[in-house]
């Protein structure tokens, strides 16, 4: 039970780190968040230092305060192809079929990912020879 304890302890560190992460790059100030959540001073500190316990209550209601998907939230603490990467309980070596399975949907993961950013970038240059054209109309 102290090994699950323990595992359990280290994620919610984790959690918590992304969490830190994510305020760090918003708006909002950690005094801010924690007048808004009702919290006292300090305590959101505590939170996301591992000092006190995570609960999923607090996660969601960051997440809300943030503007943060909850889906995109997990997709970043959990990556799919982390999952399929897990090691095999049995023998504690790595599962090269897994494995291979992982690094084959990150590959596609990616190239899907480009290509959105490739047609993203082609919008934005046609938006601009749209104003360019207006530009050259009004002159």
């Amino acid at each position: 039970m102290t090994n699950l304890r323990e595992r359990s302890q280290r994620e919610a560190r984790r959690l918590a780190g992304i969490l830190d992460e994510l305020l760090k790059n918003s708006k909002h100030s950690k005094r801010s968040v924690e007048k808004r959540l009702g919290l006292s001073r300090g305590y959101l500190s505590q939170l996301l230092g591992g000092q006190v316990e995570l609960k999923m209550l607090h996660v969601f209601a960051l997440l809300e305060i943030l503007d943060a998907e909850v889906c995109l939230f997990f997709e970043l603490a959990f990556p799919p192809w982390q999952a399929l990467a897990l090691k095999d309980p049995k023998d504690e070596k790595p599962n090269p079929r897994v494995t291979l399975k992982a690094a084959i949907w990150l590959v596609q993961d990616t190239v899907e990912r480009l290509e959105r950013i490739e047609g993203a970038l082609g919008e934005l240059g046609a938006f601009a020879a749209l104003e360019a054209r207006r530009a050259e109309d009004e002159a």
